[in-house]
């Protein structure tokens, strides 16, 4: 068998694992390393305030500091008087169906307010971004190319979010339909984190920021070890930053060949992150053994 068909079935042995920490919404957790989400809730809240109703707005601010300071009830209950003043404020219906969702026990409410926002403004990032957590995490088939549909809204609306990046790379990863843009996705992920770790000064988030890093690496790593050659020569005409060419012409090369050493890269740089990560040393034992018997 060739190094590049060996190396292929190597990726797909660990395709169960890697789907298991592809399944997990980064976003769940990237409180940690800075993202501006609050404290450690899942949802963000709406960025773009929309003033008109100056009691509104108060509400809606009363509803921002009680929310980071913790105290959720209250938090519902201004956001909720925001909306009885003005049923059309979409800012409002975010955070209240936000607040709804760290509450716990009102999932059903906080998707029809997310559902009623996307119908008013149908390119709202919050709202899709928030709304496509609930849809992944059911993890179906369905529900996963949903999510990834309403991701796709959240990087159009803020193409910095690298969170919005690493959840539709999850998802794209998992449905396997465009591994071309699941391969983008990370790669845009990574390259925001990696920017923003660059402008934080050294601290305590850093660690948790290379944890991160690590799985998308590794994620991205496994994506490209299963490209076919055919999608691998497209991936190299795209030039992308972070693909590691053999060197030469592309046309004259194996493409699977240059996937599978960028997969080798990226894995490499995940145990640099995270020495720790057997799945990654595994992976690349596979890859290197395959890549040395063709």
């Amino acid at each position: 068998a060739s190094a590049s068909a060996s190396a292929s079935a190597a990726a797909a042995t660990a395709a169960a694992a890697a789907a298991a920490s592809l399944s997990l919404p980064l976003s769940y957790v990237a409180a940690a390393v800075g993202v501006a989400l609050a404290a450690a809730a899942s949802c963000v809240l709406a960025g773009r305030v929309l003033a008109v109703d100056s009691e509104a707005v108060r509400f809606l601010q009363q509803g921002n500091a009680l929310y980071f300071d913790g105290r959720l009830d209250d938090a519902k209950e201004a956001y909720s008087s925001c909306l009885q003043l003005d049923v059309e404020r979409t800012d409002c219906a975010t955070n209240l169906a936000s607040v709804l969702i760290d509450i716990g026990g009102n999932e059903a409410l906080a998707e029809q307010l997310y559902q009623q926002v996307l119908t008013a403004e149908p390119e709202n990032g919050d709202a899709a971004f928030n709304l496509a957590l609930l849809w992944q995490d059911r993890k179906t088939e369905e529900s996963t190319r949903e999510a990834a549909r309403l991701y796709e809204i959240a990087v159009r609306a803020d193409g910095r979010r690298w969170d919005a990046w690493a959840n539709l790379a999850t998802a794209l990863a998992e449905l396997k339909e465009d591994p071309l843009r699941a391969v983008e996705a990370f790669e845009q992920a990574i390259l925001l984190l990696e920017r923003q770790q660059a402008e934080q000064q050294r601290s305590e988030a850093s660690d948790s920021t290379d944890s991160y890093l690590a799985r998308l690496y590794y994620a991205y790593g496994m994506v490209l070890a299963e490209l076919s050659t055919g999608q691998c020569f497209r991936l190299a005409a795209l030039g992308r930053s972070l693909l590691v060419s053999t060197g030469g012409d592309a046309d004259t090369q194996d493409g699977a060949t240059m996937c599978i050493e960028s997969a080798a890269n990226a894995l490499r740089t995940t145990l640099q992150l995270d020495p720790s990560h057997v799945q990654a040393e595994h992976m690349l034992a596979s890859l290197l053994a395959a890549a040395g018997s063709g």
